[in-house]
């Protein structure tokens, strides 16, 4: 089980993918002006926002069942409703209604900043993450003289978080100059095996270290960089793999998956919360939780996703 205490890792893998993806479909249209900033906000809003509101309304009817008038009109959840919660460090807010849209509040952000980054030399871009990331280990060594762990400074922070984001476009810049891409490519399976071992041997090492300051900013942002980087050349077995139609369809429903699966897994754990007993049946009821997670993304793409998309 101690291995599963270690999934918050894809928070720092999503970031960093993120800022790769972004860059790799609007860094050259944004700066060359094929298309406008304000094109570009409006996509990802478009994007994130119908589904963020759906979970919301879903979360609203789960967690106040008893009071939905209370849970409408309270200032938490205008918050929640404009995706502004990861800006208001206490966790009655950042957690409230759907805990996890905290980061797509931190996505949304880093669209905007985004916009202002394009028009940043690179090698300024270099440097300011070189700064950021100083920032952010100093502040790490000086918590952890003082035993001090704040969940919201360094695990939700959105300038911190801004940092996994940086390395994205970074490694994008990377990615386009060619640096080791044409080396990989011959190689391509090889150093996807070792990219992919080298995430599963930090999960290891750090399920038997619990400075969670460490391992929530530093350590899997260092063990998911070669990883996305190596997989962005799409050259070896295991792309292609994940380029099969089960996983290009498995990535299709991933946000409402996303924004799922909590509620989904609260649901599921209340109801069989007597059998929950062992590990064996905390793993069979979590199961059941994400299957059920998978079956309402599926109907939120082809009900819901693909009907807004026609009409915005």
């Amino acid at each position: 089980m101690r291995y599963f205490t270690e999934g918050f890792l894809s928070v720092n893998f999503f970031f960093i993918l993120s800022g790769f993806c972004i860059s790799y479909g609007y860094y050259d249209k944004l700066k060359y002006n094929k298309i406008s900033s304000l094109e570009f906000f409006e996509k990802r809003i478009k994007h994130l926002w119908p589904i963020h509101f759906i979970f919301l309304i879903i979360s609203l009817l789960v967690y106040y069942n008893n009071d939905i008038i209370s849970g409408l009109f309270q200032l938490r959840f205008l918050v929640n409703l404009f995706l502004l919660q990861s800006f208001i460090p206490t966790l009655d807010y950042l957690f409230s209604y759907n805990a996890l849209s905290w980061c797509v509040s931190n996505e949304i952000f880093y669209y905007l900043l985004f916009t202002v980054l394009i028009y940043i030399p690179i090698r300024k871009q270099y440097f300011l993450c070189a700064v950021l990331w100083s920032i952010i280990l100093l502040n790490i060594v000086i918590a952890n003289q003082n035993n001090r762990v704040d969940v919201y400074f360094f695990y939700i922070n959105p300038i911190f978080r801004f940092g996994d984001f940086l390395i994205g476009v970074i490694l994008y810049h990377l990615y386009k100059q060619g640096y080791y891409v044409s080396y990989i490519e011959r190689h391509a399976t090889f150093f996807e095996f070792i990219s992919m071992t080298i995430l599963f041997i930090s999960i290891y090492c750090a399920s038997m270290y619990n400075n969670w300051l460490w391992k929530w900013q530093v350590w899997y942002t260092i063990t998911c960089i070669p990883l996305i980087y190596v997989f962005s050349v799409s050259k070896g077995v295991f792309s292609k793999l994940l380029s099969s139609k089960l996983f290009l369809y498995l990535g299709s429903i991933s946000y409402p998956l996303y924004l799922s699966h909590q509620v989904i897994l609260a649901l599921v754990k209340n109801y069989f919360i007597k059998d929950l007993i062992n590990c064996e049946s905390i793993l069979i009821v979590g199961t059941i939780g994400i299957i059920l997670s998978i079956v309402l993304s599926i109907i939120i793409k082809h009900g819901i996703m693909n009907n807004i998309a026609k009409i915005l």
